[in-house]
């Protein structure tokens, strides 16, 4: 049975973020050992350049006190994410990552390399390409943005791992699959069959599923997101 842990954070301080992250792992009975000698991709939703004011990409902050409960536990954190349109490095460079990657020394892995992720039972596709540095994690912390989507309307932990598929190669799946019900399928499927370490390892995807907001956030646009102040996780 699934553990999810639902708690308010009222701000992006680097100490109140570390100590609900810490009790949200603890409610969903994560051992922090399990970190320790773990490459550990954390991937957040880095969809563009853009201020976080807009409520379109993960926090840094928050991106920064999961990759120092990483480091702290003797894990080794990885970034691993492919915009569709931009480059990651450009969205890097344009945001507050650049600071939070080059402050906690954090490995930037090249997302084009891809290899084939299959679907066994699929109905319409048998296998994707996907990032290949996703099969050389031990640990997947998938942390995204709490925000609405055109097809799927909400976009969360599930819906971000459809940012396995590297760059514009998610666009041209969009026009394959042009019913939400048919997209998220497919992104369940995804979620559900992403790779093992290898067969005598259990591999472990942690949705850390943050909905990060701002107060000043417009309630009328499709950037907008719900206005909470709530982390959740979802083992």
């Amino acid at each position: 049975m699934n553990r999810i842990s639902l708690l308010k954070c009222g701000s992006y301080k680097n100490k109140e973020l570390k100590k609900i992250i810490l009790e949200s792992l603890d409610n969903i009975n994560f051992d922090l050992s399990t970190l320790n000698n773990a490459r550990v991709i954390v991937k957040p939703n880095l969809l563009m350049p853009a201020k976080e004011t807009k409520a379109i990409i993960t926090h840094h902050e928050f991106y920064r006190a999961v990759v120092q409960i990483v480091k702290e536990n003797g894990g080794t954190p990885v970034l691993l994410e492919s915009p569709a349109i931009h480059s990651l490095k450009r969205v890097i460079n344009k945001t507050d990552y650049k600071e939070v990657i080059e402050t906690e020394n954090i490995e930037v892995a090249d997302p084009a390399p891809v290899k084939s992720l299959s679907f066994d039972d699929a109905k319409s596709f048998k296998k994707i390409e996907i990032s290949k540095e996703y099969f050389n994690a031990d640990i997947i912390f998938n942390i995204p943005k709490f925000k609405t989507h055109g097809i799927t309307y909400v976009t969360g932990a599930v819906k971000l791992l459809f940012g396995v598929i590297p760059g514009l190669a998610k666009s041209k799946m969009h026009f394959k699959l042009p019913a939400h019900t048919d997209f998220s399928d497919f992104c369940c499927k995804t979620s559900d069959n992403m790779p093992s370490n290898n067969a005598s390892s259990s591999w472990l995807l942690c949705n850390v599923f943050c909905c990060n907001t701002s107060d000043n956030m417009p309630s009328n646009n499709s950037s907008s997101s719900v206005l909470l102040h709530n982390v959740v996780f979802d083992i």
